[in-house]
């Protein structure tokens, strides 16, 4: 089932006019139980886009190039990152970026409690952000504080 749902994100993502017309895919490796981003990532790929993922330092976050032969290993958080991350250039221009989420209420994303995207999109503000999960995961009641940022759009799927 998240094969499924993971398959139709690539297909719907696809065929947005901001994916078609961005040069950069900030994407991100997926956890266990997230929408898989194995095929968005591919189809960037084909399409010539550079594709990058983020890795934590301490409390920041930066993205990085990923390749379809990139070496990874689990980092900071259990998440899959880049081996040699050290040696990798950020990459920091405009672009579309799927945001992962543990739930969502209106546009606001909820994630890990880390604060890591809120932080990177309040100084990126060039970036188009589409959130992506499941259907279920829309919560209600939240409150949010001004250190949360919202997104252009939620995309929701059927697990």
């Amino acid at each position: 089932m998240v094969l499924d749902a993971s398959k139709a994100l690539a297909l719907t993502i696809g065929k947005l006019k901001v994916f078609k017309d961005a040069a950069v895919l900030y994407s991100y490796l997926s956890l266990e139980n997230e929408l898989d981003t194995e095929f968005i990532n591919d189809e960037a790929w084909k399409q010539g886009k550079v594709v990058a993922v983020p890795i934590t330092e301490g409390p920041k976050m930066r993205f990085v190039p990923l390749g379809p032969d990139t070496t990874l290993v689990k980092g900071q958080f259990g998440i899959r990152e880049p081996v040699e991350k050290e040696k990798l250039f950020s990459i920091d221009q405009p672009g579309l970026m799927i945001v992962p989420m543990v739930g969502y209420q209106g546009l606001y994303r909820i994630g890990y409690g880390k604060g890591y995207y809120d932080r990177y999109l309040k100084s990126h503000k060039d970036l188009y952000t589409i959130g992506v999960c499941y259907t279920f995961q829309r919560a209600e009641g939240i409150v949010f504080s001004s250190a949360d940022v919202p997104l252009n759009e939620i995309r929701t799927f059927e697990p």
